[in-house]
């Protein structure tokens, strides 16, 4: 499943809405299918798994479940996407990748592009 199609179900379960329906073969699994508080998804891009998490409240019952994994919130990923549409896919996937490689060594936050120091400010220099 695309990534875009996991944002469109955990946007929708964030405003408590129905999730678009499941497509065969996907290889996300929540936490309570009724109230979604996760997403555990396995990334081809960055072989490796991460943590979509629906609301930061959530961050120590999803650090103390998956303690080695990295934890991305919608607005982190959203902020991740937007770039996608704007860069090369292979300098867009390299990029990625060492943001989630910082993620994973500092445990830090992806923020958005008006603010400075910004993953698109960082990726460019």
């Amino acid at each position: 499943m695309d990534v875009s199609n996991i944002m469109e179900k955990a946007k929708a379960a964030a405003m408590n809405k129905p999730p678009p329906a499941p497509e065969l073969g996907d290889v996300v699994s929540a936490s309570e299918p009724d109230n979604v508080k996760w997403y555990v998804i396995h990334s081809r891009v960055l072989d490796d798994r991460f943590v979509l998490c629906m609301r930061k409240s959530l961050y120590r019952e999803v650090t103390e479940r998956f303690p080695d994994t990295v934890i991305y919130f919608l607005p982190e990923m959203e902020e991740l996407l937007v770039l996608r549409d704007e860069m090369e896919r292979e300098a867009w996937c390299r990029m990625v990748r060492k943001v989630h490689l910082t993620k994973k060594t500092f445990r830090g936050w992806v923020v958005p592009e008006k603010t400075k120091g910004s993953v698109k400010h960082a990726a460019n220099h």
